[in-house]
Parts: C-alpha cells; structure tokens; sequence
C-alpha cells in the first residue's frame, strides 16, 4: 500500500515551496552544464595519435623493397570538438597514392607531403609532428628470383641454460 503511494508523494514534495527551489537549481545547472561542455569543447588541446599507414594503387609488376611503416605518430592540435571526435571514434587510415609519389625507383614522401596527407584526414588539424618525417620507400619492376638459401648455424644454449627441442627456422 505504501508503494502506491510513493508517485503521489514525489509530486507533492516537487509542488512545494522547497521542491519548486530544487527544480530551479536543477535547471540551472543543466543549462551551466550544457554551456561549460560547448566552452571546453572550442578550446584548442593538443594530442598524439597512432595512424595507420596503407600504400595503394601498387601495380601487380611493382615489387616494394623497403618495409613500409606500420604507422605514423601524430602530433596534432586541433579544438575538443575534434578530439572528441578522434577519441571516441576510429583514427582514420594514411593512404598513400603509390602513382602520386613514385620516382625511378622509390617512393619518397617528405616531411611537407606527409603533413599534407595527415591534415587532410584529421579535417584542417594543425599537424605539429609527424614521426618518421620521410618515407622512402625502393621498389623495382624486375621479376623476381628464386635464390637458394645454404643455412650454416651453430646452435649453442647461454649460460646456465639448456636446449629444449629442435631449433626452428622462420623467417
């Protein structure tokens, strides 16, 4: 019995005198709230972020030599909205046009030419770092050839320590 009753209580409580000051004060706060998130979120903050890089447009005939970095860190400065955005949300991926910046026979994109790339992902942030500042990337078209590999190894265990099983192989 005392549960139904409960409802009826709150709103008793709400229409007084005390409850109506509750109401204000809520409101207020709301609204403080709200304007505090839209000043916090214009300010300007600066951030790291790991991008991923992907080389595209390769050719079938091209065979890419150097290793390609996995990923770039980004020092970015960009407003709250931005970085939330950036936080809560997936980072972009670097796409590399391979035929926008291929030469004889590398790829080379500088400091300027990556900064370009990133600004255009991250919607006009001000890219401060990007680390590493160059890529430079050998290729070549020749076919390739198979080399027959002589493995000459000497497998000994450290100090204090012992072999356990066949030694493997990988590349």
């Amino acid at each position: 019995m005392g549960f139904k009753k409960f409802p009826e209580d709150i709103l008793a409580a709400l229409k007084s005198q005390r409850g109506h000051n509750l109401l204000v004060f809520a409101a207020f706060l709301a609204v403080a709230t709200f304007l505090w998130w839209v000043m916090a979120l214009n300010e300007e903050d600066q951030c790291d972020v790991r991008m991923p890089v992907r080389v595209t447009n390769v050719p079938d005939t091209v065979t890419i030599i150097t290793a390609i970095p996995d990923n770039l860190t980004v020092s970015l400065r960009a407003h709250g909205s931005q970085l939330m955005k950036l936080n809560w949300g997936k980072v972009p991926v670097l796409d590399i046009d391979f035929r926008a910046y291929r030469q004889r026979s590398s790829m080379r994109l500088s400091d300027a030419d990556l900064k370009a790339l990133v600004r255009q992902r991250f919607d006009g942030a001000n890219i401060i770092v990007v680390s590493p500042d160059t890529i430079n990337l050998a290729y070549t078209t020749n076919p390739g050839v198979l080399v027959p590999i002589k493995i000459d190894y000497i497998v000994s265990p450290g100090a204090q320590s012992t072999l356990a099983g066949k030694p493997r192989l990988s590349t």
